[in-house]
C-alpha cells in the first residue's frame, strides 16, 4: 500500500552557514575510516584521510527541493593513477557528492533489518514517522569530463542513484549552481567526500550550501 506524502515548499534554505555541527549526523561505513568534520559559524571543513562517510542533515518533514548551490575550496582532489578509471570498482572516490534522501514507499522488513548495513538502517531511521524512502539521489562532482550528464545506479547499492553534474579539474575555490531536472520530495540532505579507494588525503571547506 502506498503512503500519501505531503511536503512543504519553503523559501531558499541555507544549510551552511546557519547550522551547527550537532544538527548533522556524522556517519561511517563499516571497515572504512570516517572523515573528520568541523563546523564553524562560517564554514564546514571535511578532512579526508584515506576515509569516507555520510554527513546527513534530516528534516522534520518532507520538503520539495528544486535546486542547490554550493561554494567552497578544495585543498586537493582524489588522486588516480589513471584519471579514466574514476568511478570504477576500486576507484570510486569523488571530491563532492550532494545527495537528497527522497521520500517514498520503501520500508525495511524484518529480514532486511537483520542483514542491512548499519548506514542503511540509520538512513531509514531519519525518515519522519510514516514516511519511507525511495532512493538517495546524488549529484556528483567528477574529475572526468566525459561523465558529466551520465547517470547510474550505484553498483554497491540499488538504493543509491547518481547523476554527474559538473567537473572539478583542479584544487582551489569552486562555486556551482544546479537546477534539478524535476523537483524532489526530500527528507534529508547527504554530503559525501571520498578518499578510501585511492588512499587520498585532502580537505574540503564548504562556505555556502543552500537549497531551493
Amino acid at each position: 500500500m502506498s503512503t500519501r506524502l505531503s511536503s512543504v515548499i519553503l523559501p531558499a534554505f541555507m544549510l551552511i552557514p546557519g547550522t551547527q555541527v550537532e544538527d548533522w549526523q556524522i556517519e561511517r561505513y563499516a571497515h572504512i575510516p570516517a572523515n573528520t568534520v568541523s563546523l564553524s559559524k562560517t564554514a564546514m571543513t571535511v578532512s579526508v584521510r584515506n576515509s569516507a562517510g555520510p554527513i546527513v542533515y534530516a528534516f522534520d518533514q518532507a520538503r520539495t527541493i528544486s535546486g542547490f548551490h554550493v561554494r567552497g575550496t578544495f585543498s586537493a582532489l582524489p588522486h588516480f593513477a589513471r584519471p579514466d578509471i574514476q568511478g570504477n570498482k576500486g576507484a570510486d572516490d569523488f571530491p563532492l557528492r550532494i545527495g537528497f534522501v527522497v521520500a517514498g514507499d520503501k520500508h525495511l522488513n524484518f529480514v532486511q533489518r537483520l542483514v542491512a548495513a548499519d548506514w542503511v538502517k540509520r538512513l531509514y531511521q531519519t525518515a519522519p514517522n510514516g514516511i519511507g524512502l525511495d532512493r538517495v539521489q546524488f549529484y556528483t562532482l567528477s574529475q572526468r569530463p566525459e561523465l558529466v550528464g551520465r547517470t547510474r545506479i550505484h553498483p554497491d547499492s540499488d538504493l543509491v542513484h547518481e547523476t554527474f553534474f559538473a567537473t572539478a579539474s583542479k584544487p582551489g575555490p569552486f562555486h556551482y549552481n544546479y537546477r534539478l531536472p524535476e523537483p524532489l520530495q526530500v527528507i534529508a540532505i547527504w554530503i559525501s567526500m571520498d578518499g578510501d579507494d585511492t588512499h587520498s588525503n585532502y580537505d574540503v571547506t564548504l562556505t555556502e550550501l543552500g537549497i531551493e
